[in-house]
């Protein structure tokens, strides 16, 4: 089962670049700075003392990259670093998206420093300082694995530090999106910087997190907000490196009608579902640390996507990477205009956990469509190509949750979970459900599950003129 740990504060790009990632004079609103971390005795060596700077982890200095010392960067920094620093220049694509990502959704308001890390010596155990040192296999000592952090600076600003490692880049690499993977990491980790405030309502996402104190891909969390910033932020990195990450990972994960997601006995989550009479198989009984206390239990569950119940396939990060992923395939005849959309939708969520709910994001992508509906032959219209009702959004949620909420399951969480304003689609849904459902019943029932036939079918349907809703002007 595949699966990547990112800790939270941790477009169809082959061809011209298009409107949706070059909108913006985006750096006269918002910097990026990248900097160069090493063991101080090579950086004092390279750089000389008065030129390195302090304040990282003991036993480290940094500098500045910039035209003064670029050329002993070039010759200090491994490899993977200077090539993740020539990603981060401007023109490149993944400087595109990130520039993209900073406009919109942060609103040009949220600087980024990206600390390019040479840790190939690693930390000791339970060193303090800037990074987040994880333990990984090999000698006892700890490396910089990738995240990020965003504060608020004053005056209605804010910045965020992105940590990437050298000691970690080889084991993204690997795959078939070969470099493309590392950067589908580092938008990730760039989208985390730009959602400001709150990222749980438990104020901490370590008790999100659940006993591991991290996530991965088909982990049940323990609120709905932390796994849509994670998997939104999953779904950007995947444009840069499509078609890799929906075929590659997302495609397969839903197709999988085993027990496919797993819930840790130490999670807030597993006093709701886990005392559910479900079928569910025990993964490892290992805890991820030592136990609270002497004799402290630790399970990690698994469990069938048909058995849990709808509402909580919300707390996956899969479903928010998933759902994003759908739509921006199927809303418009072509990606851009459908990604401008997500983009418009995530900038809407930027300030606080409380808007961080993929009703919410339903809410606001429906609102989108259903403003270009009332002006079919305006610019927006024109980029996206069709008419796809705004019901689409709420249509792709049900089936990722395999329409496993009763209607009024579905009702309380569109009602409780949209920004005003609503759309019309949040209240004409529920007439359309049982005959969308229908559509589909023989593909959420196979094995494997055929999630993207379905979706296919809920397009056609809600094609039809007749289903289309337009916003009153």
């Amino acid at each position: 089962m595949y699966h990547r740990f990112f800790p939270i504060a941790a477009l169809c790009m082959g061809g011209a670049v298009t409107a949706a990632l070059t909108a913006g004079p985006v750096m006269a609103q918002s910097t990026i700075q990248v900097e160069f971390v090493a063991p101080t005795a090579a950086m004092v060596g390279q750089f000389g003392a008065a030129n390195v700077q302090g304040g990282y982890a003991p036993g480290y200095r940094g500098i500045v990259v910039g035209a003064t010392n670029l050329a002993g960067f070039r010759t200090l920094a491994p490899t993977d670093l200077v090539r993740t620093f020539d990603s981060l220049q401007a023109g490149a694509v993944l400087r595109r998206m990130i520039d993209t990502i900073q406009s919109v959704v942060g609103h040009g308001k949220v600087d980024i420093r990206y600390l390019l890390v040479d840790d190939a010596q690693g930390f000791a155990p339970g060193a303090t300082g800037i990074f987040y040192a994880r333990r990984q296999a090999g000698p006892p000592v700890s490396f910089v694995w990738p995240f990020a952090t965003v504060d608020s600076v004053g005056g209605g600003r804010f910045q965020g530090i992105v940590r990437l490692g050298a000691h970690a880049i080889p084991q993204f690499t690997g795959g078939a999106g070969g470099w493309k993977e590392w950067e589908e990491v580092v938008v990730h980790e760039s989208h985390h910087t730009q959602w400001v405030n709150e990222a749980t309502k438990w104020g901490s996402i370590a008790i999100s997190y659940g006993g591991d104190g991290g996530h991965f891909e088909e982990e049940l969390l323990g609120d709905q907000a932390v796994p849509l910033d994670e998997g939104i932020a999953t779904f950007f990195g995947q444009v840069v490196n499509d078609p890799h990450g929906f075929t590659g990972r997302g495609l397969p994960f839903v197709a999988d009608a085993g027990y496919r997601y797993r819930l840790e006995s130490w999670s807030v989550l597993a006093g709701s579902l886990g005392n559910l009479t479900i079928p569910r198989i025990v993964v490892s009984t290992t805890p991820p640390a030592p136990p609270p206390t002497a004799g402290g239990q630790y399970a990690l569950w698994g469990y069938r996507w048909r058995d849990v119940p709808g509402f909580y396939i919300l707390f996956s990060e899969t479903t928010g990477t998933l759902f994003h992923q759908f739509f921006w395939r199927n809303a418009c005849t072509t990606r851009d205009p459908a990604l401008a959309m997500i983009l418009k939708e995530s900038s809407a969520m930027w300030l606080g956990e409380r808007d961080r709910y993929l009703f919410n994001g339903a809410n606001q992508l429906a609102l989108q469509l259903e403003a270009m509906a009332a002006a079919p032959t305006g610019p927006v219209a024109t980029a996206c190509g069709t008419m796809t009702s705004s019901m689409l959004p709420y249509a792709i949620l049900d089936i990722l949750t395999h329409f496993g909420m009763t209607d009024q399951e579905m009702q309380g969480e569109i009602t409780r979970q949209n920004s005003r304003p609503a759309s019309i689609a949040s209240s004409r849904y529920l007439t359309h459900r049982a005959a969308l459902r229908a559509a589909v019943q023989a593909d959420l029932a196979a094995s494997p599950i055929q999630v993207q036939q379905a979706v296919a079918k809920a397009v056609t349907y809600l094609r039809q003129p007749s289903t289309v809703l337009a916003s009153v002007p």
